[in-house]
């Protein structure tokens, strides 16, 4: 067959792929791959490890990548690679995998060079070497990997092993976020929020968030809910901040659902809506959204009284190392709330909340000389009143989140 045939054949073939007439497509690929072909021997690895056409066998699949590797497709090697990782038709040997993606690296494949990056920096199949995952995620960042581009701005946004370079981090974290990124977005975002490696610029930061938002970042959404909510920067929107924060929250994203359980409670309107997100936020282990919930319970305010509820999510947010909830905790203890009267206990958790220094001053209003408090409903009053002046002054809820 002539090499224009042969181009004619294979047009078909991939038109009969794209086509999902897999049987034709299939029947191709493998006259030609038997003649050699190795782009027709990795389709047909593909094909084999994901199902496509024909039942997912991986042992075929790794037997068309080999056939392509033997001609020198380097896709081939690279997706071999992670079959030695997760022992799928072979036994997992993370050496055999670092080997067979190194090869690719080697060969310029610009996602094998990522890959690097990520064995050295984990550690897997190889000695961590940090030096060594940043030399490939330059590699590949160079090529316009954007994931390089994003794991390289993140090295210099942090100051690992590198010397922190924020102009650089935004530098990389744009380039990447260019193309699609969403983690790249939402940092390249916050930098131009908080002025971090440049001027600060709401509006492109807003831009940012909204375009990670829409590829379905909970994060940016929580972050546009958050701009707009405190207006320090733009306009002030109510609507547009419950929007946000009500989509994030909606998605699980727990922040979100304390701080629009924060909204609804201080509006007063819809007290009820702002314990179910209290609750959500709560149950998925928000420490501030169990001490919360736990004051409600306490008091008895919008759900029945119950103190055996109230200590068991002070515990939960003792636990975490909450200043407040140890605070709130201790007093438990001192009253016998939800548990046996225990003084040592309570010493022990006021103590810990007194690491607090904001604590350690509201404390003093609380505590009597001889150590006793006055009552149990002006603790729980003292502690509500001072964790809503916490959260007006924290500046986790009162600037952007960012990101670790």
């Amino acid at each position: 067959m002539t090499n224009t045939k042969k181009t004619q054949a294979l047009t078909i073939a991939n038109q009969a792929y794209q086509s999902k007439d897999y049987s034709t497509a299939i029947t191709l690929f493998e006259q030609y791959a038997r003649q050699g072909d190795p782009e027709c021997a990795h389709n047909l690895g593909v094909m084999n490890e994901y199902g496509i056409g024909i039942t997912t066998n991986y042992k075929q699949a790794i037997k068309w990548y080999q056939s392509a590797i033997k001609h020198g497709f380097i896709e081939s090697l690279f997706n071999l690679s992670f079959f030695y990782k997760d022992g799928r038709g072979v036994d997992v040997d993370l050496k055999m995998a670092f080997e067979l993606c190194l090869q690719a690296a080697n060969k310029g494949h610009a996602k094998a060079q990522t890959t690097m990056g990520n064995k050295y920096e984990q550690g897997e199949g190889t000695a961590i070497d940090l030096e060594q995952a940043i030399n490939w995620y330059t590699k590949a960042a160079s090529q316009d990997e954007p994931s390089a581009q994003y794991l390289l701005g993140h090295f210099y946004y942090h100051g690992q092993q590198l010397i922190q370079n924020l102009p650089l981090a935004k530098y990389w974290f744009e380039l990447s976020a260019q193309q699609g990124d969403i983690d790249a977005q939402v940092y390249l975002a916050q930098m131009h929020y908080s002025g971090l490696g440049g001027k600060k610029n709401p509006h492109e930061a807003i831009k940012w968030y909204k375009k990670a938002a829409h590829q379905g970042s909970l994060l940016a959404m929580y972050n546009l809910g958050q701009a707009y909510l405190q207006g320090d920067s733009i306009e002030q929107q109510q609507n547009k901040a419950t929007y946000w924060l009500k989509q994030a929250a909606d998605n699980g994203f727990a922040e979100a659902c304390f701080m629009l359980g924060n909204m609804y409670m201080a509006q007063g309107k819809d007290s009820m809506t702002g314990l179910h997100y209290w609750q959500l936020a709560a149950e998925q282990g928000l420490s501030n959204a169990q001490v919360s919930m736990a004051i409600c319970y306490l008091k008895g305010k919008q759900v029945p009284k119950n103190n055996s509820f109230a200590f068991e999510l002070l515990k939960k947010s003792a636990t975490q190392q909450s200043p407040i909830g140890q605070l709130a905790l201790s007093y438990c203890y001192f009253y016998g709330r939800g548990t046996t009267k225990n003084n040592q206990l309570f010493r022990y958790y006021q103590q810990q909340s007194l690491q607090n220094q904001q604590l350690n001053q509201s404390i003093s209003l609380l505590v009597l000389d001889e150590g006793e408090i006055s009552s149990f409903e002006e603790a729980c009053q003292l502690i509500q009143s001072w964790f809503q002046a916490q959260q007006d002054s924290d500046e986790r809820y009162k600037t952007i989140y960012l990101m670790h």
